[in-house]
């Protein structure tokens, strides 16, 4: 059951989400500290005009330190998931892969597998029939591969030869 879990990580519109997230990180982690480098800097700007105000630097002090963490949110992200994919100790199936293959590269891999862009445009649409019923991983560099489901498919009429059923 724990491993069923991490089957989402395969699933194209958990990877579109999990891409839109990496890509929001990415917006935050430059946009935040350019925010925060402006508000140092009336900061200290406020403090050369007032000297004796003791509050400024320990502002400047806070800001500096959420600049850095949020610079640095995608690193700890990553390393997070690597830290529990080690403590778990399962090598089949780890938790980061949700993360690392939420890109453009692997989307596309998943759509040009369930399109059936390998084969003949003859043969597409019962390819496609063929591969939407069965399940399918990826793996750690984003290739496809079928995992056959009998169950599922049992009632279509394909023979195997006609089809990659591997990519």
């Amino acid at each position: 059951m724990f491993n069923t879990l991490f089957y989402i990580c395969d699933n194209i519109g958990f990877l579109k989400a999990m891409s839109l997230i990496k890509t929001a990180l990415t917006i935050i982690k430059f946009v935040i500290p350019i925010a925060l480098i402006i508000w140092i800097s009336i900061d200290l700007f406020k403090n050369m005009v007032n000297p004796d105000n003791k509050d400024g630097i320990k502002k400047i002090g806070i800001r500096l330190g959420a600049a850095l963490i949020v610079f640095l949110l995608p690193t700890i992200v990553t390393g997070v998931l690597n830290i529990f994919d080690n403590i778990t100790g399962n090598n089949d199936y780890k938790v980061s892969k949700c993360y690392t293959n939420a890109d453009s590269q692997c989307i596309n891999n998943i759509n040009a597998y369930l399109n059936c862009d390998d084969q003949k445009d003859e043969d597409k649409a019962k390819c496609r029939e063929y591969r939407t019923c069965n399940s399918y991983t990826l793996d750690n560099s984003c290739t496809v591969h079928t995992e056959l489901n009998d169950n599922d498919c049992h009632s279509l009429n394909l023979e195997s030869g006609n089809y990659k059923f591997y990519r």
